[in-house]
Parts: C-alpha cells; sequence; structure tokens
C-alpha cells in the first residue's frame, strides 16, 4: 500500500491507499468533470435552439470556430465549478480550462487559416470532433501531469497531494522536468 504525502506544508488524509483505489479515484475525478462538460453542451444547445429564430444561431453555423469555442466555454463553466466544489484551487481550476480550452482553440485557428482543406482533421465536416477528441486528451494529460491531485480522496489541500509510490503523473512529471545540475562555481 502507498500513502499520501503533502508538499506544502498542508494535512492529507492520514488513511494510505492502494494504487488500484487511486485508480478509481482518478477515474472517478475524470468521468465527474466530463458529466458537467455534457451538461455545459447541453445547456449550450438548448441556448442555441433558442435563440434559433433570432438569426444568432445561423452565425453560429456558418462560423465554426465560433460555434465550438462558444461551446468549449459553455463546457468549462460547469466543469470548473465542480472543480472548485470539489476544493481545487484557483490555479487547479484554471489549469484545467487552458487544458481543455487550448487544444480546441489551437484547431479552430488552423481552421481559421483554411488548413481544414490540407489537414483532414480540421476540415469542416471533422473539426467539431477532432477539436473535442483535442480536449479530452488535453484533459487526460494535465490529469495524469497532476495524478496526485486527481487520484485521491478526501478534502484536497493547500499544496500538492502527491502520491510516494510511482503513478503516471510522477513519471510524465519526470521526464517534463528534468534537473539539469547547476554550475556555481567555475573549474
Amino acid at each position: 500500500m502507498d500513502g499520501l504525502a503533502v508538499a506544502g506544508g498542508g494535512r492529507a488524509p492520514p488513511v494510505p491507499v492502494s494504487r488500484l483505489a487511486r485508480l478509481g479515484y482518478f477515474l472517478r475525478h475524470l468521468i465527474e468533470m466530463v458529466v458537467a462538460m455534457l451538461i455545459g453542451m447541453a445547456i449550450f444547445g438548448g441556448l442555441r435552439a433558442a435563440l434559433d429564430p433570432t438569426g444568432l444561431a445561423d452565425v453560429l453555423r456558418e462560423h465554426l470556430d465560433a460555434r465550438y469555442l462558444a461551446m468549449t466555454g459553455f463546457m468549462a463553466v460547469p466543469m470548473a465549478a465542480l472543480m472548485r466544489y470539489r476544493g481545487h484551487g484557483w490555479a487547479r481550476t484554471a489549469e484545467m480550462v487552458a487544458a481543455m480550452a487550448l487544444p480546441v482553440a489551437v484547431a479552430c485557428v488552423l481552421w481559421r487559416f483554411g488548413l481544414g482543406a490540407v489537414i483532414p482533421w480540421i476540415s469542416d465536416t471533422a473539426l467539431g470532433t477532432s477539436s473535442h477528441v483535442a480536449m479530452y486528451v488535453g484533459m487526460l494529460l494535465a490529469m495524469l501531469y497532476r495524478f496526485g491531485d486527481y487520484g485521491h480522496t478526501g478534502p484536497h489541500v493547500h499544496g500538492t497531494i502527491r502520491t510516494t509510490g510511482g503513478t503516471p503523473g510522477d513519471w510524465l512529471k519526470s521526464r517534463l522536468h528534468r534537473r539539469v545540475p547547476r554550475r556555481d562555481t567555475p573549474k
């Protein structure tokens, strides 16, 4: 069994948890966020349908990038609210919003510059699917990077909760933050 350690002086839940339990908590966090995002997408769809008689929905049909960026915003709000409700700090919440919104924004910018004619995954018919896939991949990578924050139960505390065992998040962090020895003194 692996325990939990807290960086930054916060208090961690004292109960050691197994890797399988941490994976279950991680998946629960992921499913909760996806459900919150689906609720946001449903609200966006309902609002779009309500605005159909006004002509604004026609603008969104013509400008796919505006439609998918607006939908991303509607998906981000309930997901961010859920994260705050679950005790995540503003920094982690903003990080997750960026992880989900930036891939969509990049796909929309590429589509806007006309690269959909050259790159099939950002064509008019594929932009919606590919931007959603990119959004979920971005979220999953952010969650794996912060596995300790998403792979535990209990309240979120100030500081980062890290697992003491090897996790996918630890592996990813070790690859992204390799320490280079400092040379303070010339030889």
